[in-house]
């Protein structure tokens, strides 16, 4: 798909990197536009009304038909939204910069789910104090830090915040501010489910020998075991170190504990063959036994 981005102002810069299809309009003049690329195709829509706006994504992991909108019927003004290194975005993402002065940050190697909105600001819609007449619809910033895993169907709000290394989890509404890493949050609203947790974007990413990977090997060795009684063999997990292949202490016991179970097999087998041999001499004893009386007695009658 070929950009097809309709610019209606004037003095507006626009980048648009390897692989990211950029749709949409600018309506509005001294705008900043700049997509350094993704690594898999992506399409962005982008829907801006307004002046001196700032939307800057380093190079995504993936944007899957993202919608940018910046302003509506009424215009937004000095707006900004940056996003960081390795940003993957999944269908149906929408970030919503309704409001002049809003801004949205997110850091690098973040990972957002299906259907997950960020709206920072309520404009066109106003909302006042009652009493003083204070106009209170004032973005704040919305900020999401490093590393930082958003499920699907989640909502943040104006006023949200996660800081580095948090996950949240589906379906959460995230209306305040978090600022304690290594997080489980969830909920409507959201709040703080889990602490001290490190989440990995898929097993590819885990380092040969740490601690988690050895967590992860243990836990698939456990299942394995388990369909071993169906008559399955196990799977062994190996790590490749430089070039060769190397076992990790769960991969060593696993192949101790195996072969303990393939000794035992073996003497149980063992012991079966004696049985049968037993078997077989006693049945032997039985049949033959009155045979040879007889043939003795038939000597002595015949002497």
């Amino acid at each position: 798909m070929a950009n097809s981005l309709d610019n209606r102002g004037i003095d507006n810069e626009i980048f648009v990197g390897e692989n990211v299809t950029l749709v949409g309009f600018i309506e509005g003049n001294r705008n900043r536009v700049y997509f350094a690329g993704s690594r898999e195709p992506s399409v962005v829509h982008l829907y801006l009304s307004g002046d001196n706006n700032i939307v800057q994504f380093e190079h995504a992991y993936a944007l899957k038909d993202l919608n940018v909108t910046i302003g509506s019927h009424i215009p937004a003004h000095n707006t900004r939204l940056k996003a960081g290194y390795n940003l993957s975005i999944e269908s149906g993402g929408r970030i919503l910069l309704y409001t002049s002065g809003g801004a949205l940050d997110v850091g690098e190697h973040c990972m957002f789910s299906s259907d997950v909105t960020m709206r920072c600001g309520e404009s066109p819609h106003l909302i006042f104090e009652k009493e003083s007449g204070k106009f209170l619809d004032v973005p704040k910033g919305v900020s999401i830090g490093n590393h930082v895993w958003v499920g699907e169907n989640s909502y943040l709000t104006k006023s949200a915040s996660i800081a580095d290394e948090c996950v949240v989890g589906a379906c959460s509404v995230v209306t305040r501010r978090f600022e304690e890493s290594h997080c489980a949050i969830a909920g409507n609203p959201a709040r703080v489910v889990r602490q001290g947790i490190q989440w990995i974007r898929n097993k590819h990413y885990l380092e040969a020998g740490s601690k988690y990977s050895e967590s992860h090997d243990e836990f698939h060795t456990a299942h394995a075991e388990q369909s071993d009684s169906t008559s399955q063999s196990p799977q062994l997990h190996l790590h490749v170190q430089n070039g060769e292949p190397s076992a990790t202490p769960s991969v060593l016991r696993q192949l101790v504990h195996t072969d303990q179970k393939l000794k035992q097999k073996e003497s149980e087998i063992s012991d079966l063959r004696r049985q049968i041999r037993d078997m077989e001499l006693s049945t032997s004893w039985k049949i033959t036994a009155p045979v040879r009386a007889v043939k003795r007695l038939m000597h002595r009658f015949r002497g």
